[in-house]
């Protein structure tokens, strides 16, 4: 993995056409140059007559403040109504999907690191929190987790007809994927991850719930005999649920599935008495933390038996006491879940979830052939991701990407004469309306305005000022503006060593072997990470 932050210095403003922004050097990376351009270039605003530190001095200084601030209030009012009017923070109304990949060159399999940089897929480092990171002309994302290719969808909206548009993009990505390699190179599934939005106060709470309920009806939907287990992942604004490669009317009967699911642990944490009366019994399991990122492992035999060799048969343990098949937990699981996105799914979402819960279609574990190739690839448009890619003229600037992720993209903007720059955030909600008002020329006179403004320091370096679109002077350490991840899960030794040497005995032991028992000594995986 790429020193992300390091790479600031490399790279911030570089195009793609013959135009070029701008060096960025160490010197302007720390504020030294606020208003500084490459071989010696400076603002053309007129030098100021009051002497620094003056009164009058910092009247100037606080006025073009103000009218800088105004500007760019400005504009994020004038987006306010740009916003897709369809999109909120609900649980699950939003669904992501990355899918990795093992390259082989023959029986050898190629490691990917090596392999990516060379293959010419365009702008890179967009992305501060993957060094490695593409981002391509489809809107799909391209970096590598370890040794395996991680081509990644952008989020769609959950609604009639989601689970084949899902599975659509899947399809295509992967042979667009397998076209940018080398003729003697091919690709393997590896592994699916599946991202439903979650509200940061529920996203906790509903993985551990999942957890303890849908996960074994999640894990026959998805995963093969070989598979390991399961990823439940709280991740900044979302839960990421990772399984074994999927495709095909698996894919899509888990997308429903996991939307379901998701939507009816929330309404069960939100105090939803319906809701938590309709979930599946909880079972008896051991779930091992995530020692890569913070969540929780559940793993085939996490209950008992071992889910994958017995299937349907296989006999659960409830937490209240009793058992109960996976076949009969499989039913109660669906019937809660299709319940729960019966409002904003559609019934053609539902119909693969139903024949592979009924037997109609066979799960993953028992379907004797190896993953399938479903050559159904219809044509997919660009998405607002891939369109944000291209460098934009405007009669009176010029405008191109310096950070693109899911949640925020950030543009360097440029008068027509080369001597003020500026930065525009501008949030996923707004930024199909960003560039549908930024191609009508109904964005020029602000932004126009903004540039004939000499710079007053506003600088964009917080996660928190990230949330609403605005316009700033100077742009700090991109990463600053990523949400914050939680860590993972580490064993704990200082307070166990502590008992026995203080003579505690057998009660200091009991939690050493309980987190043995979780696996925390190595991940259960056996692989360096999913995710």
């Amino acid at each position: 993995m790429l020193d992300t932050q390091g790479s600031e210095n490399e790279y911030l403003g570089r195009s793609q056409s013959r135009l070029t922004w701008c060096v960025c050097t160490p010197a302007w990376k720390e504020g030294k140059l606020a208003n500084g351009f490459p071989r010696g270039r400076r603002s053309s605003s007129p030098p100021e007559r009051a002497a620094p530190g003056s009164s009058t001095w910092r009247m100037i200084t606080r006025l073009r403040g103000r009218a800088t601030s105004e500007l760019s209030e400005r504009f994020a009012q004038d987006l306010r109504g740009a916003s897709a009017s369809s999109f909120s923070r609900s649980v699950a109304e939003w669904i992501g999907l990355e899918h990795e990949y093992q390259v082989f060159q023959g029986p050898v399999r190629i490691d990917f690191r090596k392999l990516i940089d060379a293959l010419a897929l365009g702008q890179a480092n967009l992305d501060p929190g993957d060094g490695n990171c593409y981002r391509l002309s489809s809107g799909d994302s391209l970096t590598c987790d370890e040794k395996e290719a991680e081509i990644a969808t952008p989020p769609m909206r959950v609604s009639a007809g989601f689970s084949h548009r899902l599975e659509t993009r899947a399809a295509t990505a992967r042979v667009r994927l397998a076209s940018m390699l080398p003729e003697n190179l091919r690709i393997e599934g590896y592994s699916t991850h599946l991202s439903l939005s979650v509200p940061q106060h529920l996203n906790a709470p509903v993985a551990r719930i999942f957890t303890r309920t849908f996960a074994p009806a999640l894990m026959l939907l998805l995963d093969r005999r070989y598979s390991p287990g399961l990823l439940v992942r709280p991740r900044p604004g979302r839960t990421e649920l990772c399984g074994e490669f999927a495709q095909g009317y698996a894919l899509r009967a888990a997308g429903a599935f996991a939307a379901g699911s998701i939507r009816a642990c929330a309404a069960a944490v939100a105090g939803d008495h319906v809701g938590r009366a309709s979930l599946p019994p909880e079972l008896r399991l051991r779930i091992a933390p995530d020692t890569n990122r913070y969540g929780w492992y559940v793993d085939r035999s996490a209950f008992g038996p071992d889910l994958y060799s017995s299937g349907r048969t296989t006999v659960l343990r409830r937490a209240g006491g009793g058992t109960i098949s996976a076949q009969e937990h499989l039913e109660l699981c669906w019937q809660a879940a299709r319940q729960a996105i019966t409002d904003i799914a559609g019934p053609e979402d539902c119909t693969d979830a139903d024949a592979m819960v009924c037997g109609t279609l066979p799960l993953p574990i028992e379907d004797v052939m190896s993953w399938r190739d479903e050559r159904r690839i219809a044509e997919i448009g660009m998405t607002a991701f891939g369109s944000v890619l291209k460098v934009r003229h405007r009669p009176d600037f010029d405008l191109a990407p310096v950070m693109v992720t899911w949640s925020l993209t950030v543009f360097l903007i440029v008068n027509s004469d080369r001597t003020r720059r500026a930065f525009v955030s501008i949030p996923r909600p707004f930024l199909s309306g960003f560039l549908i008002r930024l191609l009508r020329g109904e964005l020029d006179s602000v932004i126009a305005e903004y540039l004939r403004l000499p710079p007053t320091g506003r600088r964009l370096d917080k996660y928190e000022q990230t949330l609403l679109p605005a316009l700033y002077d100077e742009l700090g350490l991109r990463r600053g503006l990523l949400p914050a991840e939680q860590p993972p899960h580490r064993r704990p030794r200082l307070p166990l060593l502590r008992d026995l040497a203080f003579g505690r005995g057998l009660g200091a032991w009991r939690p050493i072997v309980r987190f043995g028992s979780l696996g925390l000594q190595r991940n259960p995986l056996g692989r360096a990470e999913r995710g």
